[in-house]
């Protein structure tokens, strides 16, 4: 069965938010070109010049007319050639984007004459010639035009618009039907992926950003432990005069209070610049349509967002040469979650008497003659106590929640050469509390509390250089030591994890009912807790090489490779510690496994990747661009190591001392000697390998993309793509031993590399600029994703369907997502934003067939209970519920239920459903969010504006649930009881469904009139 710890974890971390700290060098853009004259001569020594408030270089062109700015910090710059006897040629709004190179060449007439200034191409402009990557760029512009409002500290919906974006069905962003924890996050440069989980540390929050650099699919070897695309947030710097700005928000109808406000400043001698920025929320979110929903009990919270960026640059020398920058960011964030529900009546889970029934056998002894506790509070009793608890049935007083502190700082010395070559060292100190307290998750058994605290120390030094016009070269190499500490525990799971403990139990012990003989020791008050860690230390170490090859003026090629390696110090001994400790039914003895052999290709993996990129520049209106990669992903170390923190003195319980009984198969088939080792056993034969030979994951992008621009500031792209994933890691429950009565022993849910995924799509992206007047965009990605397994962030499967080589449409990604956006702006100062995010639905449904192993004779002959010389093979079968319970498809006669393969069916879901899960398809969504606003004030200085979110009241689920408590009468109608919940009476806040086998809730995202104010200086 499914690891019930494992299952709700992850689910509530899908949302986590996690840190690490790895530097690299992608804050910095060049920018190269030629000075011509009007015969398309080159000229030398033209000074070229170029300025941002906060920047500024010069540099000369040199016999054949070339020159070249490297590691110019990215932002819009203005560009001069000047040269005497010529005419100065200025080029505006060039644009410099972080670890790209931009092309920009003038023609100089001479004095006599005058030409017209040159204007570059923006940053977000679809048409980009010589930008070999398939990036999007989104400035502060775009983020208001997706948004509706200014200063946005919201990145999901950002992102989830851009073309190659397929949000998961909980809302994540992900790219081409990748996984969550598969997707790569960069702040400043600094790698903010998480060691543990693999997810992003800062919850997206986007204060100060001045872009935010995406790539999708094909990224540059200066990045890796991605196999899905990169996420850059490049933050702003401060300039000489200085400026700020404030924001401040109200939501007219549920609680929701947001600040905002940057500022930033400078010497007139740019050496030295300031910025800061800070951005705070204070959010009561109610989903749907407000009202008390069962599924959305645990959709409603109260959130407490703050983060503060600082960014400082100190420059000096000639020219500026030397710069040295702090950069910091901070935060601190609460998470109410299940904010309306009551917790001095939802308590810890043990104290309810669902729990207690789960746990019961037979009937408990009176005391004194008079009955004092049934059995299953006996064992309730047993369980270890959740923080805050003073027993098993006393109450936490606080609802779940998470609380975040998270940090990154990075030093950085950057020494410019010249003007076309430089080097940079920095170093990043970063760390993470994340703590999660889940007294009630939702009901029995899903309570859990963990508590993450790692810190992260990163050194990284890059060296580019100008060696030619035809070759731009960068190195890079980087050391980073990742310091996890991760404690996590789901107590009232104790007495279903360590079964041979029952006994050593002192309350349990002295009941006969439990059926304990009464003579062996019981030193135990409790059960031993379900408590885990990861805390081996993590080195992560790269090198690269890269080079910007332009062989002619329409060619560019971006290629290089990649070294990766990363090592986990954990003990030499791992392998045995995985032992597990299984029961023969047949002969009545416990058989000692040996655990799953560790490696080096766990342990210390390294691989060598190459990439390359092109881009042809057919004319001014077209430019087409190629992409390959390889890329690695390293499994975080949550899918190798699951360390069970047991109390060394159980040791002490043991055979010689009569405090321990030896288990059945003692010195035959097993050599656990006492209950330290036997609890150990028993935590990784019942729920983790503590563990697991998992190696890094694999993937090749192939993408090709054509740019166009109509003119009258119409463009488009279009970017056909294949993607394919190999030693994808899987949860898998494999068959470890045949017994010899023909019997498989199966070990735990344990991961290993047996994923495959394959996608194949396209995106594309229209839009239409303009200054005044309308402008917008249309971005859609059409995804086609198959995988050998079903489910997202550390996805568990079958073996059996595995080893069948069995692929299904992945449920968590929709196959179409699209985003609609028209802006609408006066020289007067009013601005009218519409966005409408669409998803064409996604999979679901539990399928009518699925996958078993079972026993067969040589002769192919089925033999339902096994025996010698039997065979175990792996087979489709209908999905009933003799296999799969209340889940199961078909409903099967109780009296005759037949066989696996050949059932007694007497009913059906009666849901028009394929062989597969995830065969029916959601409803299409869309929501439509309109905003007015209008400037005001001297300069316009002033802005007021009203943001109407889910105007439409959209408020349906996006993947219909399964009904848990759906009856099927046998014959694929509803049973009168079907959709009612028995565990009412024993759980709070559980309600009655609808009688259907699906179920869909309005638990979308709630109707918002979010009233905005804002100031610049």
């Amino acid at each position: 069965m499914e690891n019930p710890l494992r299952r709700t974890i992850f689910a509530a971390l899908a949302c986590a938010l996690l840190f690490t700290g790895i530097a690299r060098a992608a804050t910095t853009g060049d920018v190269n070109g030629y000075a011509r004259d009007a015969n398309g001569h080159a000229i030398a020594n033209v000074t070229v010049t170029i300025t941002a408030p906060s920047f500024s270089s010069k540099t000369s062109t040199d016999s054949v007319g070339f020159y070249a700015f490297v590691g110019i910090p990215a932002g819009t710059y203005s560009i001069a050639f000047t040269k005497d006897g010529y005419q100065e040629a200025d080029v505006t709004n060039v644009a410099v984007i972080q670890g790209e190179k931009t092309t920009v060449s003038a023609t100089l007439a001479n004095a006599l004459r005058t030409i017209a200034h040159a204007v570059s191409r923006s940053a977000t402009s679809l048409v980009q010639p010589n930008q070999t990557a398939d990036e999007t760029i989104v400035t502060q512009q775009t983020l208001e035009n997706i948004t509706g409002t200014p200063m946005t500290i919201e990145q999901s919906e950002v992102l989830n618009a851009l073309p190659g974006f397929t949000p998961t069905s909980g809302g994540a962003p992900a790219i081409r039907g990748g996984a969550l924890n598969d997707l790569g996050y960069e702040m400043e440069g600094v790698d903010i992926k998480d060691p543990v989980l693999g997810l992003f540390m800062n919850n997206g929050a986007l204060a100060g950003v001045q872009q935010l650099v995406v790539s999708t699919g094909s990224f540059d070897v200066a990045t890796g432990n991605s196999n899905e695309g990169i996420i850059n947030e490049v933050v702003r710097q401060g300039s000489y005069p200085g400026f700020a700005d404030v924001a401040l928000f109200k939501d007219l109808g549920y609680y929701y209070d947001g600040f905002a406000a940057e500022a930033g400043g400078g010497t007139p001698d740019d050496h030295f610049t300031w910025y800061v920025a800070y951005h705070g929320v204070r959010d009561a979110n109610v989903v749907g349509s407000g009202q008390f929903e069962p599924l959305a009990v645990g959709a409603t919270s109260n959130v407490q967002v703050n983060e503060t960026v600082l960014n400082l640059f100190y420059r000096w020398g000639p020219n500026n040469r030397d710069q040295l920058q702090y950069f910091g960011e901070t935060g601190y964030n609460v998470y109410d979650y299940n904010w309306l529900v009551n917790p001095g009546i939802t308590p810890y889970a043990t104290n309810n008497m669902l729990v207690w029934a789960s746990l019961a056998s037979g009937t408990c002894h009176p005391a004194g003659g008079i009955a004092t506790e049934n059995c299953g509070e006996l064992v309730a009793d047993t369980l270890p106590t959740f923080p805050g608890q003073t027993n098993y049935n006393s109450s936490t007083d606080y609802p779940d929640n998470e609380n975040n502190q998270h940090a990154v700082q990075k030093l950085e010395w950057h020494h410019q050469f010249s003007s076309s070559s430089y080097f940079s060292f920095s170093v990043s100190k970063a760390f993470e509390y994340d703590n999660y307290d889940v007294p009630w998750g939702g009901g029995a058994f899903d309570d859990y509390y963990l508590h993450n605290a790692s810190t992260n120390y990163g050194l990284l030094a890059t060296y580019s250089s100008q060696l030619s016009p035809q070759h731009n070269l960068t190195a890079g190499i980087a050391s980073i030591d990742e310091l996890p500490g991760y404690n996590a525990q789901q107590n009232s799971l104790a007495a279903f994890t360590y079964f041979n403990d029952w006994c050593y139990v002192q309350l349990i012990a002295t009941t006969p009912e439990f059926g304990c003989p009464g003579t062996n020791g019981t030193p135990l008050t409790t059960f031993p807790r379900v408590e885990y860690a990861r805390n081996d230390m993590m080195h992560r170490n790269y090198a690269y090489i890269r080079d910007l090859w332009q062989p002619s003026a329409r060619w560019y090629v971006d290629w290089g490779l990649r070294w990766d390696n990363q090592k986990i110090n954990i003990p030499a001994d791992a392998s045995q510690q995985g032992d597990l400790l299984n029961y023969n039914g047949g002969t009545g003895q416990y058989i000692q496994t040996a655990g799953p052999v560790i490696g080096k290709d766990v342990t210390d993996p390294a691989d060598v990747s190459p990439r390359m990129f092109a881009d042809y520049t057919m004319g001014r209106d077209d430019v087409l661009r190629f992409g390959w990669g390889r890329y690695v992903d390293f499994a975080p170390e949550l899918q190798v190591e699951t360390k069970l923190l047991l109390n060394p003195a159980l040791q002490n319980c043991n055979i010689a001392n009569g405090c321990f009984a030896p288990l059945p198969g003692y010195g035959v088939t097993n050599q656990v000697s006492n209950l330290y080792q036997q609890s150990m056993y028993d935590f990784n034969t019942y729920f983790n390998s503590q563990y697991e030979p998992t190696e890094p994951q694999y993937v090749s992008d192939y993408e090709f993309s054509w740019e166009h621009d109509y003119g009258h500031g119409w463009q488009s792209k279009i970017t056909p793509y294949f993607r394919k994933g190999t030693n994808y890691v899987v949860g898998s429950q494999a068959i470890i031993q045949t017994l010899a009565d023909g019997y498989p022993l199966y070990g735990p849910y344990t991961w290993s590399n047996l994923g495959i995924i394959q996608s194949t799509g396209v995106e594309l992206a229209i839009q239409k600029t303009a200054t005044y007047g309308l402008s917008g965009w249309f971005n859609l990605t059409y995804d086609n994703t198959m995988a050998n397994y079903d489910s997202d962030y550390f996805p568990e499967v079958s073996f059996a369907s595995i080893s069948l080589g069995h692929f299904y449409h992945v449920a968590y990604a929709a196959p179409i997502t699209a985003s609609l956006g028209l802006d609408y702006n006066t020289p007067s100062g009013f601005h009218a934003w519409l966005d409408i995010p669409f998803e064409s639905g996604y999979w679901y449904g539990v399928g009518t067939k699925t996958f078993i192993y079972e026993n067969f004779y040589p002769n192919g002959q089925q033999a339902p209970l096994g025996g010698p010389g039997t065979i175990i093979k792996a087979v489709q079968v209908p999905n009933t519920n003799y296999i799969n319970g209340v889940y199961g498809y078909y409903t099967v006669d109780p009296s005759n239920p037949g066989t696996f393969e050949d059932p007694n069916i007497i009913g059906s879901m009666g849901t028009p459903e394929g062989p597969d899960p995830g065969s029916l398809q959601a409803s299409p969504e869309a929501y439509v969010n309109l905003t007015f606003a209008k400037d005001f004030g001297p300069n316009k200085q002033f802005q007021i504006g009203v943001r109407l979110a889910n105007l439409l009241g959209n408020f349906s689920q996006p993947v219909p649930s399964e009904n848990r408590w759906y009856v099927n009468n046998g014959f694929g109608a509803a049973a009168p009881t079907s959709g009612v919940n028995y565990n009412a009476l024993y759980e709070p806040y559980q309600y009655n469904l609808s009688p259907n086998p699906y179920v869909s809730e309005p638990i979308g995202p709630e109707r918002q009139i979010l009233f905005f104010f804002t100031s610049k200086v």
